[in-house]
């Protein structure tokens, strides 16, 4: 779960500093070591405990038989995707949007 996290914090991270991924990566490294690089670094340990921590906590069961089914012709993706959502291994606006109706449509989380 780790790299996942990590490269999706790579993203948010560009994004919120107007940055490419390339100088993310750079700052982690602790190639660059301008005030952005170390607000780059601590920002990121930050983002990566926040997401470790949600990820863990948010796993969701389907209690019918063939909900996960309906669930992928519902959202327009495979099983797989909808396996991947509720377990949190995701955190696409997708991912969120089908764990959300999950929960509201008979999800347990565990």
């Amino acid at each position: 779960m780790g790299n996942k996290i990590y490269s999706l914090s790579s993203g948010i991270l560009a994004k919120r500093f107007n940055v490419t991924s390339q100088t993310i990566r750079n700052a982690r490294k602790g190639i660059t070591n301008s005030d952005l690089a170390k607000e780059i670094r601590k920002a990121s340990e930050e983002l990566y405990e926040e997401m470790a921590n949600n990820m863990e906590e948010k796993k969701i069961k389907m209690t019918q038989y063939g909900s996960v089914g309906k669930l992928a012709k519902l959202f327009g993706v495979t099983i797989q995707h909808v396996n991947r959502a509720l377990k949190c291994e995701g955190n696409s606006n997708k991912c969120r949007a089908i764990r959300k109706y999950a929960l509201e449509n008979g999800g347990v989380e565990y």
